[in-house]
């Protein structure tokens, strides 16, 4: 395998902390809880959707680029397809952006009456949302930090799929980000206004971010030197 160069320090830092300064901010010092930003076509929302189809183009083609190795090229599949499935909920596959009507037989069983599956079954919403947000605690807090203790861990060959040490300030942020439904009272630090509006929201945010980036640190490594070499470069 190619190995990984540096990404750009915009994507790992500058980036998720801009962001998860400007929401912050928005919470603590305004009161901008319109639907410009928090509704279903606002732009956190559309933000959402537009980092998971990146992550797809991304995904997509590192899958095919390591077609070769099956076991490897089925894990950025299945990324690619979880990252397709999320983006096509989010905006409840087109619902949001066009406003066609719900089918009756899933508007009577969709807890919001919208074109979509994660409002039908936990099993499609929270449980998912579980898995992710353990993966990226491991993979991208637990994990980096042992490489620092233990360099030699990163020999290993599944290291591989391990998303880089870049990727912890995003993964921090998105941890943050669950403690932001609660104020400074609930943690004994006075009573001012909540840290984030919608904290789990903002929490997607940094969880889309950190998959794109992933994909992008992988694309960086397997497939555009490849590209490169292909055209003399």
């Amino acid at each position: 395998m190619t190995a990984r160069g540096p990404l750009p320090r915009w994507l790992w830092l500058d980036a998720p902390l801009g962001a998860a300064l400007a929401l912050a901010g928005i919470a603590l010092f305004t009161d901008w809880q319109g639907p410009w930003l928090y509704s279903e076509r606002g732009l956190l929302e559309l933000g959402h959707f537009a980092i998971l189809v990146l992550a797809v183009v991304y995904g997509a083609r590192v899958a095919l680029a390591l077609r070769a190795e099956r076991a490897l090229a089925g894990w950025y599949l299945l990324a690619t397809v979880g990252a397709l499935f999320t983006a096509g909920e989010e905006v409840s596959w087109g619902q949001h952006l066009v406003g066609f009507g719900t089918p009756e037989w899933l508007a009577a069983i969709n807890d919001q009456g919208e074109t979509n599956l994660h409002n039908v079954t936990n099993w499609l919403d929270q449980k998912p949302r579980a898995v992710l947000e353990l993966g990226i605690i491991v993979g991208g807090i637990v994990l980096p930090l042992l490489s620092l203790a233990w360099p030699g861990l990163a020999a290993a060959r599944w290291w591989t799929v391990v998303p880089p040490v870049q990727l912890l300030p995003t993964a921090a942020l998105a941890e943050l980000a669950r403690l932001g439904s609660g104020t400074w009272r609930d943690w004994g630090l006075g009573s001012d206004p909540v840290l984030f509006f919608r904290a789990s929201e903002v929490q997607e945010t940094f969880f889309y971010w950190f998959v794109l980036v992933y994909l992008i640190a992988a694309y960086r490594r397997d497939v555009r030197p490849v590209a490169g070499r292909a055209h003399g470069t």
